[in-house]
């Protein structure tokens, strides 16, 4: 830990020096382009190590669960029986656990507890959200949808569009397929992995 201050330190203080130098020469520009550059090398950096040293719920939560598999395996248990307990990965003050994957019908029908749950929360069509609350309100949301080439972590696989457990019941099977984590309701039958995973 003190070695990474450090690092961090010094990686700091380098920028600064930069900076510094960087500012004085912002004087001599005379151009449009000049002035551009100079833009994006103030804001490309600090973005540089914001994504560097940042982690999204979603990067989180499938750390806690990448570990807690791991641990299992590990401990020499049955990987194939793994159960994850979300009271234990996300240890944030919450009583219940919702996955929504809401996606409004084409053709019209009676609104279901997915419909509501959608109309309370202002969830857009195609949501495929994990949320943890406090008392009815989401104290955190993780977004689980991300682009094809980047998709890795974990995935609920189900038909159903809401699953709300209590805190004290919130566990679900895990099993790992390639750079996945696949989660399904223990309530529910088999249901097989709709991505391709390798």
């Amino acid at each position: 830990m003190k070695k990474f201050l450090l690092y961090l330190f010094i990686v700091i203080l380098a920028y600064n020096v930069v900076i510094f130098f960087e500012l004085k020469r912002v004087n001599k520009c005379n151009t449009i382009e000049q002035l551009e550059y100079m833009v994006d090398f103030y804001t490309g950096i600090p973005e540089y190590f914001l994504k560097a040293f940042s982690l999204t719920e979603k990067d989180k939560i499938d750390r806690a669960i990448a570990k807690h598999w791991d641990l299992w395996k590990t401990a020499g248990k049955d990987t194939t029986k793994c159960v994850v307990d979300f009271a234990e990965v996300a240890p944030f003050d919450w009583d219940t656990l919702a996955y929504v994957y809401y996606s409004k019908p084409l053709t019209s029908k009676e609104p279901d507890e997915a419909d509501m749950y959608a109309e309370r929360y202002g969830l857009e069509n195609g949501t495929d959200e994990l949320h943890f609350l406090k008392q009815g309100e989401i104290v955190k949301s993780v977004g689980l949808y991300i682009p094809s080439d980047e998709e890795k972590g974990m995935f609920f696989c189900t038909r159903k569009q809401l699953i709300k457990r209590a805190r004290n019941d919130a566990k679900f099977h895990l099993q790992k397929q390639g750079r996945f984590f696949v989660l399904r309701d223990m309530s529910e039958e088999y249901v097989p992995a709709w991505r391709y995973v390798q």
